[in-house]
């Protein structure tokens, strides 16, 4: 045989050889994995703890809103925020403070929906208490629903559902309303 025919041969055998070695080599198997939960809601990017935002017009504060947690939804569009202590800036220089537990911030209308047992107080002394509420920026408005509790003075008004402007000076309480002077309502 010529020469040329044994590297051919022996380049034909060791081909075969490491074709055979890389099919029967013994490698284990990754271990599978748990399938992945399906996540609810927006996925969380950003997260800052013990923040303030500050909302202005034409050089006048209108809110500040502080939060022991701020966290940013990935599209940027949504704040995600608990223990929330805000301040709304009244037209009159008052303010209204209001805390709720937990909430959430439309970062492109700054509409605000908040949750918990909800307690706002102006400096004029009005108070009132909710569970739900929602800030509508554009109209500087609130509309809260659940166990409503208005205070003004001796005035209590009770009820399901409350409109108030951000000043707390037009309020409107609806549903199962009950309105006193002079004493506790029910």
């Amino acid at each position: 045989m010529k020469k040329t025919t044994y590297v051919v041969i022996s380049c034909i055998l060791l081909l075969l050889a490491g074709g055979l070695y890389y099919f029967l080599k013994d490698v284990p198997l990754p271990s599978p994995q748990p399938p992945q939960q399906a996540e609810t809601g927006p996925k969380v990017v950003a997260s800052f703890n013990g923040n303030t935002i500050t909302e202005e017009n034409a050089g006048k504060k209108v809110w500040d809103i502080s939060a022991d947690s701020i966290e940013m939804t990935q599209d940027g569009n949504t704040a995600v925020m608990k223990n929330i202590k805000a301040v709304f800036y009244k037209q009159d220089g008052g303010k209204v403070n209001l805390v709720a537990p937990q909430g959430t911030m439309d970062m492109k209308t700054k509409n605000m929906k908040l949750e918990g047992d909800i307690k706002a107080t102006s400096t004029d002394g009005d108070t009132f208490t909710v569970r739900q509420i929602q800030y509508i920026a554009k109209e500087r408005h609130f509309y809260g629903t659940g166990n409503v509790r208005w205070t003004r003075g001796d005035l209590v008004m009770t009820g399901d559902t409350i409109d108030s402007d951000a000043d707390m000076q037009k309020i409107r309480v609806k549903g199962h309303a009950l309105v006193r002077k002079g004493g506790e309502s029910n």
